[in-house]
């Protein structure tokens, strides 16, 4: 009984196995025939908006679809051919289900070589061209061989003997030279002619040429073949149980394309806050325009490493001599940027706007996000795929700025305009180039480093020649007074200064008393009022306020104290 039982139930279980099978068979089958039979439907898409990042930017498309119920291949033609296939995303909206997102390229069908028949009027032209041109090669040879044959007779009687000197009998040479004169008259007459004829006859044959070429080549002008360049696509695979409309929305990233930040920094007057103008450079040769779409400018970098890092051990260990202290170079070049030197003329009248007109600048929001800063544009740009730089107005600022007029008479008699820039880092600036303007005019170009800069920085707005400035060495407060072998040196210096401008400013005159290198040598301050004294340096700086046309005298006296026989270097 157990055996019938047992045999039984393998029976039962191998016929299970059969029923498997078969209808994994009739499933796998019914797969790929609704795969087979998938429609491919060519979305009419329009590129909607772009995130720039720095080095890439992300492409925003959508399209619209109306369809039956099946599976589809919803078709995205012609994207760009810098893709990058990892970061395809697509969402949509309708009563369908997305089944699968991919990249590819389509190639072209093969263009077949097709023997074209040229029409027979095509054909009667070309005949009849063909003959014509071969009656004016006959006329060519032959007017070719008649010039040979006069040539040749020409030479016969220029190397005869009378025209040699062969004879020296004056009547014959007298007939001879006139029968000459008549044949060489007539032979070369005939040649002149010929000429003529051959030159028309190689025109005649050059049209002609032309035109039977055009014949020739009809198919190829009329019927010209197209060569197709492949095309990158991104297909959307959906299926829909019943006919429905629906939008599909892609994203992806492209290479050769970002930005970098660039500055004008404009200055009015010395009494109004720097205006800085913060504009976007961007650039893209992605293979597809952008065309009135809405901007969004990013600092992150999407292909950068997004992994945590982890510290490693850190080994302690004795220092080794060998290793020379360099310094800390970025340091260094971040004080030369803080130093923006760049001097030139205050020059034309002071530059207004009564009416200024927008910019994209006037519509941007900054939005700090937790690893990057985006700023929004919602006006629509276009952007070629040109590879070329184009400009986009990011934002406007009014800077919190101190205006100080800085004198060193000693070396220059003209006052530099620097205005100081406070709470700079608030701002969330990327570095970039700056240009600077004062009253319209240009007067030079800066770097703003700000991922080093600190909180405040300097600039130079340039020369102003209506801060008058004088500085004299007082003779009479100036003597020599020898004590034993020493010597006692005193030198008084005035310095004069007047505000020619409009307004009330704020001055720092900067003078200097030399230092002692030599222990014999001893240099006392001896009047400094006013003034800030580095005994270090021996630099002198007043800090004055002057109000319009008003005067000021600056004063400061020094004595030196050295050895009567040995002269002192740099004094003046």
């Amino acid at each position: 009984m157990k055996s019938t039982f047992f045999s039984n139930q393998t029976k039962k279980q191998n016929n299970y196995s059969i029923i498997s099978m078969l209808l994994a068979t009739v499933m796998f089958f019914i797969f790929n025939s609704i795969n087979a039979e998938n429609k491919e439907v060519v979305i009419k898409s329009k590129i909607d908006k772009v995130t720039v990042f720095t080095t890439s930017a992300q492409i925003f498309r959508s399209g619209s679809f109306n369809i039956s119920s099946g599976t589809y291949e919803l078709i995205f033609d012609e994207v760009s051919p810098l893709i990058n296939e990892a970061s395809i995303q697509v969402n949509g909206s309708g009563t369908f289900t997305i089944l699968d997102v991919k990249h590819r390229i389509k190639n072209p069908p093969a263009i077949l070589p097709v023997e074209n028949v040229i029409p027979i009027k095509i054909i009667k032209d070309i005949n009849l061209l063909e003959d014509s041109l071969s009656n004016i090669q006959f006329d060519i040879d032959d007017y070719t061989a008649q010039s040979d044959v006069l040539k040749f007779e020409k030479r016969l009687i220029e190397n005869n003997k009378l025209i040699t000197g062969g004879s020296d009998t004056i009547p014959e040479i007298k007939d001879a030279l006139g029968y000459f004169r008549t044949q060489l008259f007539d032979i070369n007459k005939k040649l002149n002619d010929i000429s003529k004829a051959l030159f028309r006859l190689n025109q005649k044959r050059n049209k002609m040429n032309e035109s039977l070429i055009g014949l020739k080549s009809y198919n190829s002008q009329v019927n010209p073949i197209k060569v197709e360049e492949p095309k990158n696509q991104v297909v959307v695979t959906i299926s829909a149980q019943i006919q429905t409309a629906g939008k599909i929305e892609i994203s992806y990233l492209v290479n050769d394309a970002g930005w970098t930040s660039t500055y004008d920094i404009r200055a009015e007057s010395s009494d109004k806050p720097l205006k800085l103008i913060q504009k976007a450079s961007i650039y893209q040769n992605s293979g597809e325009d952008w065309k009135d779409v809405n901007l969004t400018l990013s600092t992150i970098t999407p292909n950068s490493n997004n992994v945590k890092p982890y510290l490693p051990v850190l080994y302690l260990s004795y220092y080794s001599y060998q290793q020379a202290y360099k310094g800390d170079r970025s340091r260094q070049y971040a004080d030369d940027e803080r130093a923006v030197m760049s001097t030139a003329a205050t020059a034309g009248a002071m530059y207004k706007e009564s009416a200024p007109a927008l910019t994209s600048a006037d519509y941007m929001q900054p939005i700090e996000t937790m690893t990057n800063i985006e700023y929004k544009i919602p006006l629509e740009y276009s952007i070629p795929s040109d590879g070329e730089t184009h400009m986009v107005a990011i934002q406007n600022i009014n800077l919190k700025t101190e205006y100080s007029y800085y004198l060193t008479p000693k070396i220059d008699k003209q006052a530099f305009l620097i205005a100081k820039i406070t709470d700079f880092e608030d701002y969330n600036l990327l570095p970039g180039e700056a240009s600077i303007f004062f009253n319209g005019s240009y007067v030079g170009a800066t770097s703003l480093n700000t991922s080093e800069l600190s909180d405040t920085i300097e600039l130079a707005l340039g020369r102003d020649r209506s801060i008058i400035v004088e500085r004299k060495k007082q003779k009479e407060e100036s003597k020599n007074v020898l004590i034993g072998t020493n010597q006692i040196k005193t030198i008084a210096y005035e310095i004069n200064i007047k505000n020619n401008k409009s307004t009330t400013i704020n001055l720092f005159v900067t003078d200097q008393i030399p230092v002692s290198n030599d222990k014999d040598i001893i240099v006392t301050p001896l009047i400094t009022k006013g003034a800030s004294f580095d005994e270090t340096t021996g630099l002198l700086t007043w800090k004055i306020k002057l109000s319009t046309s008003e005067n000021k005298t600056l004063k400061f006296t020094y004595s030196i104290e050295s050895d009567k026989n040995k002269p002192l270097a740099n004094i003046n």
